[in-house]
């Protein structure tokens, strides 16, 4: 749903809007993320384990880290020249997100998935229909901006009503210090990793339109973040939902989660890469230029899941020293590397910093986990053989055709993803979700 609504707003109001639009909340997320990061995975974590008794602790922090968000956001939306009234709305849009984020993590670690699902439901769909309607207002840059407002107000007055239903008797809002000490600590375990995570779409965004400071390159940027975060998140939902499972159940699910989501994506992802230039060129031509950036942010998919996979494993086990080094590590390299390369290569060298920066700290982590190097050899140079193609003079349509053919083959063929396992993936995400 949110790939829907950037594709209806970009339609509607154009590249320089949602340019203009997407460094603005990416300032706002940025604001939101270096206060709280980490605070969603410490909140699932803690909930997880605690049941309802951590809900009163979550909240407490949350609403601490909210209002710091909203100062800091204040500065950051100013260095992107945006008018006052913009600033005011980015820094509401950074608090009240803070507290959606902590509701939604409530809701995963009490494994309320189908609860999350109508959640996340909602507060798209509130965010498409007030972003289209004010788009066909013509209010320019208002449009996309208003839409992010809708979703996070209309989710977080549904995600406390399901919270209060489901829980309202289990509920306990009082804290102990060590409720509140092991959350903090959890939190900022976690936080290079989220800021090198969450943040390195936005972070991308938000370095790259400070650096460049071209609106419609920033809109060719984010859009095919958006386009790769579409299909990252079939593997990103099922790895999510493997933290809160196996702490409740003190079970290993991790390995299983990557095997399942990446053999989800892959198919879609070999069949995305031939037709990067058509599908841009369908949403507004003047995106068809970041084509080979898409091509590469799509490659991206593989590490990036795998060390998804890998940080949550981590979590589970309480590993907070091991979580801080890949995280930094991630978040120096795509610094540097965003500096040197969006400078010389602009959407191009972005999209190179985001896959390298993903890779080695793949490379480090690897180590914690070595149980999904198979899988993660086998999918992911089916994802590279399908861009190699794409350097040839094979026809786009030859080659989705074929290399979704053999990767779906491969599957079956290597026992990673059999006819089987979508039977039982189709099984429980109907049992979830329905």
């Amino acid at each position: 749903m949110g790939l829907v609504f950037w594709l209806v707003i970009t339609y509607m109001s154009g590249v320089g809007s949602i340019g203009e639009a997407s460094a603005i909340v990416s300032a706002a997320t940025i604001a939101l993320t270096l206060v709280s990061g980490g605070l969603n995975i410490a909140v699932v974590r803690q909930v997880a384990a605690e049941g309802a008794e951590a809900i009163g602790a979550s909240l407490l922090v949350s609403l601490i880290l909210a209002f710091v968000a909203m100062i800091l956001t204040v500065p950051l939306t100013y260095l992107l020249g945006t008018n006052h009234v913009l600033v005011y709305l980015a820094s509401l849009y950074a608090g009240l997100n803070i507290l959606l984020i902590t509701f939604l993590s409530i809701l995963l670690g009490l494994t309320l998935f189908k609860q999350y699902f109508e959640t996340i439901s909602i507060g798209a769909l509130a965010k498409l229909t007030v972003g289209a309607l004010l788009a066909l207002l013509e209010v320019g840059v208002l449009a996309p901006l208003a839409g992010f407002m809708a979703y996070v107000v209309a989710g977080l007055i549904v995600a406390v009503l399901l919270v209060m239903i489901y829980h309202r008797h289990k509920i306990s809002l009082k804290t102990r210090s060590e409720q509140i000490k092991d959350l903090v600590k959890l939190t900022y375990s976690n936080y290079p990793y989220i800021i090198a995570n969450q943040l390195l779409t936005v972070l991308s965004v938000y370095v790259f339109a400070i650096i460049v400071g071209e609106e419609v390159q920033t809109g060719i940027l984010y859009i095919s973040l958006m386009i790769m975060l579409a299909i990252l998140a079939v593997p990103g939902s099922i790895i999510g939902a493997a933290l809160p499972i196996g702490t409740r159940s003190n079970t290993d699910p991790f390995p299983e989660s990557f095997r399942i989501g990446l053999s989800l994506a892959t198919p879609i992802i070999v069949l995305t890469i031939p037709f990067t230039k058509p599908i841009l060129q369908l949403i507004n031509p003047n995106l068809v230029s970041g084509a080979s950036a898409l091509e590469v942010l799509l490659l991206s998919i593989a590490p990036l899941t795998a060390l998804t996979t890998i940080i949550n494993k981590l979590n589970k086990e309480g590993k907070t020293r091991n979580i801080a080094v890949i995280g930094s590590i991630r978040l120096i390299t795509l610094l540097i590397l965003l500096y040197f390369l969006a400078r010389s290569m602009g959407v191009y060298g972005a999209a190179i910093s985001f896959l390298l920066s993903n890779t080695v700290a793949l490379m480090i982590a690897l180590r914690e986990e070595v149980r999904i190097l198979k899988t993660l050899i086998i999918l992911w140079i089916l994802h590279i053989l399908t861009a190699i193609l794409m350097i040839t003079s094979i026809p786009g349509i030859i080659v989705a055709v074929l290399m979704t053919t053999i990767s779906i083959i491969t599957l079956q063929y290597t026992k990673t993803y059999t006819l089987k396992d979508l039977k039982n993936t189709i099984s429980i995400v109907r049992k979830t979700l329905l």
